[in-house]
């Protein structure tokens, strides 16, 4: 699919969830629209990574409470992506807590030129950091559990 042809205008395709492109019409909203996307992902995985430590703490089946979040509003394409590797504790591979972190880097500085707080942003950010510093930065950002265990 080609953008519309426009003189003097550049085009930035944005693959929204895997099958559609979008278009936007300047080359730096590409990068807004990651960020967007990358604030959602950063949040859930971590609201994921405490119910599942919460839920661990009180000695219940993962896999069962998981059962139970994907049946309501908890319900995500991370739940569905990522859900096992909390029930295996398996945190290798994949998008990386340095990865996540570089990405809320940018958000939180993006945001503050744009006269912008974004606390949620800022304590995510605050929060990959505590993981990587703690020797799990080339984990997936799924790891933040163990971070959140501690």
């Amino acid at each position: 699919m080609r953008p519309p042809q426009r003189s003097g205008t550049s085009w930035t395709a944005v693959r929204a969830d895997g099958s559609t492109i979008v278009w936007f019409g300047e080359t730096v909203a590409q990068k807004t629209v990651k960020a967007c996307n990358q604030i959602v992902v950063a949040a859930t995985v971590t609201a994921l990574a405490e119910a599942m430590a919460l839920a661990s703490s009180a000695g219940l089946d993962l896999e069962k409470v998981q059962s139970v979040l994907s049946g309501g509003l908890a319900n995500s394409e991370v739940l569905t992506q990522k859900g096992r590797r909390w029930i295996a504790q398996d945190f290798d591979g994949g998008g990386s807590a340095k990865n996540q972190r570089k990405d809320l880097r940018f958000i939180t500085e993006t945001a503050g030129r744009k006269g912008l707080k974004l606390p949620l942003a800022a304590c995510l950010k605050s929060a990959f950091e505590d993981m990587i510093a703690a020797g799990d930065g080339d984990l997936d950002h799924t790891g933040i559990y163990r971070t959140i265990l501690t």
